[in-house]
């Protein structure tokens, strides 16, 4: 099975296997696509604030959920050398229902064998998100992940990877008797974490 997807990926990839050998061990440049599910297994809350009426509101709870979302993301970075790579992400990804970011982050991979041979990988992934209902509006976006790297070229690699992220975030305040939103100096705490597990699959060149 593994091998009929393989060839089937490398019939769809002709015209970018076709491109330059790069030397090994220096530099180059490196893009890539990367898509999949992210899947919010835990979500916690406190907020504590004062309403228009002058009575406090203190709201603290965490637990358990599962909220399902999907990512699209685009790369760009370099091959540090040949087990180190640094990139730039951004794209679109969702953190919780109705929550949903463009992100712009950072990821350092390393690759425990020479990037061009097949081979386990990890990495860590940080930056921000920008709300997609607000766009200068952001959030904290932090992961850690591992995966298989498949070289199919020199220049080619496919890669299947998987992901914690944990997304922090200081989230608007209606007040419940007004709908409008609390003002900055009536809140003392504002804070949701977001716990996700993503499985994605990522496409290099």
């Amino acid at each position: 099975m593994r091998r009929q997807v393989i060839i089937s990926i490398l019939l769809l990839l002709l015209p970018c296997l076709a491109l330059p050998a790069r030397e090994p061990g220096t530099a180059s440049f490196r893009f890539g696509i990367e898509w999949g599910g992210c899947s919010t297994l835990y979500t916690a809350m406190h907020q504590n604030y004062t309403v228009e009426d002058g009575y406090r509101v203190d709201e603290n709870h965490a637990g358990g959920t599962f909220i399902g979302n999907a990512q699209m993301l685009a790369n760009a970075g370099v091959n540090i050398t040949p087990h180190i790579a640094l990139a730039a992400y951004s794209g679109l990804t969702g953190i919780s229902k109705d929550f949903r970011v463009v992100p712009l982050t950072l990821r350092g991979t390393y690759f425990f064998k020479d990037m061009h041979c097949d081979g386990m990988l990890c990495y860590l992934d940080g930056g921000v998100g920008l709300k997609c209902k607000n766009l200068s509006d952001i959030c904290t976006l932090l992961s850690a992940g591992t995966g298989y790297h498949l070289a199919l070229s020199r220049a080619v690699s496919l890669e299947f990877l998987a992901c914690v992220r944990l997304t922090l975030d200081s989230p608007d305040i209606m007040d419940p008797d007004t709908g409008k939103a609390i003002p900055a100096e009536n809140i003392r705490v504002n804070n949701a974490r977001y716990g996700a597990l993503n499985f994605s699959v990522a496409l290099s060149f």
